[in-house]
């Protein structure tokens, strides 16, 4: 039985497979605690560990004393394609700088919940050098999601929303549920819908579409550049008021793309991306398409950058970095359209430090 692309270039990919979530207050999900493997690890809260002076280090272990900086943002600011926790931004960065940069990323992430995290650790920790958000991509992900709720979407929602109503209902109607989800519009609330309703969608066709897979592919068409600047506006307002209240250096870099780049892909990446796009992650990956269109990569672009500007964030399009890099041209940088290899980490890292450094 042949490998596919996925096991013979990237096999570290399948530990963070294996890393799994765990739910938590307010912030909704968040890492597995205490995974060990030889890829990656996180304490006993969930959060990446950081290599520095050849020790590790998370939130836990630091104490009111130390001086350090942080790291913020999903799954690339996590490290997601590096094969060893001495591989990720807040590695290298700590190195470079000589301060130790907690990881505090969470995979999947959100601007709301980035802010969120820091909250929690404001609570126990405040002596702040730099913060670093390395971000972007999944706050234009989500936009393309459509919720019932006046709060923005956020990834595994419809999963909560399930269990949450789930536990009021009747057994009865749980079990209608089970057979006739899929007969119904989404936004029906099985709690107070009457059965003569729900013969009636189901008899008088009276629904938007029987097919969930097609309503997925038709939340595809809906990346609203609008929506994601709203919400991380609203998350940026608050950083730049914390940075400037707590006296610690705030960087919003947005994060690599491939496609933004027009990088020439790599043997590697080709078969990566190829084998993503017809396989159990095509679904994300036809979003990630969307998303790929230059139009919005530049007025997503310009629009961060304003609202940086406006309110005294340093802000850095790692994309822009990349592009100028005529060295890296050629080489394997991506796991993923989004996430990086060890020497995309690296490259990236060395780029962001001579940038920051000059600020």
């Amino acid at each position: 039985m042949s490998s596919t692309p996925r096991e013979t270039f990237t096999p570290q990919m399948y530990e963070y497979d294996k890393i799994g979530l765990s739910w938590h207050p307010y912030i909704m999900f968040f890492q597995r605690k205490s995974f060990k493997s030889n890829v990656v690890n996180t304490d006993n809260n969930g959060f990446r560990l950081t290599s520095f002076k050849g020790n590790y280090y998370s939130p836990e272990t630091i104490k009111n004393s130390d001086e350090i900086s942080l790291i913020f943002g999903g799954s690339t600011a996590f490290g997601i394609g590096a094969t060893d926790d001495q591989k990720t931004f807040a590695s290298i960065l700590s190195t470079k700088t000589n301060t130790l940069h907690l990881n505090l990323a969470g995979r999947a992430y959100s601007s709301t919940q980035e802010l969120l995290l820091f909250k929690w650790l404001l609570s126990k920790h405040r002596k702040i050098k730099d913060v670093t958000i390395i971000s972007g991509a999944n706050d234009l992900f989500l936009s393309s999601i459509q919720t019932n709720s006046f709060m923005p979407s956020h990834f595994f929602g419809s999963n909560y929303q399930s269990y949450m109503e789930a536990g009021q209902l009747s057994t009865k109607r749980k079990i209608l549920k089970i057979f006739l989800k899929n007969m119904v519009p989404k936004d029906v609330d099985w709690g107070e819908i009457s059965f003569k309703k729900l013969v009636k969608y189901i008899f008088n066709n009276n629904y938007p579409n029987l097919n969930k897979k097609n309503l997925n592919i038709k939340s595809l068409l809906n990346i609203s550049v609008k929506d994601a600047i709203s919400e991380l506006d609203s998350s940026l307002i608050f950083w730049s008021a914390m940075s400037k209240k707590l006296g610690f250096r705030l960087n919003y870099i947005l994060q690599p793309f491939a496609p933004w780049q027009e990088k020439t892909l790599t043997h590697e990446e080709e078969a990566l991306f190829n084998y993503l796009d017809n396989s159990i992650f095509s679904s994300n990956n036809l979003i990630l398409k969307q998303m790929s269109k230059k139009k919005i990569y530049y007025d997503f672009t310009s629009k961060i950058s304003l609202i940086c500007r406006q309110y005294g964030i340093s802000f850095i399009d790692s994309n822009e970095l990349l592009l100028k890099e005529d060295n890296i041209k050629n080489k394997w940088l991506y796991v993923d359209r989004v996430h990086l290899t060890d020497l995309g980490y690296e490259t990236l890292s060395n780029l962001i430090y001579k940038k920051i450094d000059q600020s």
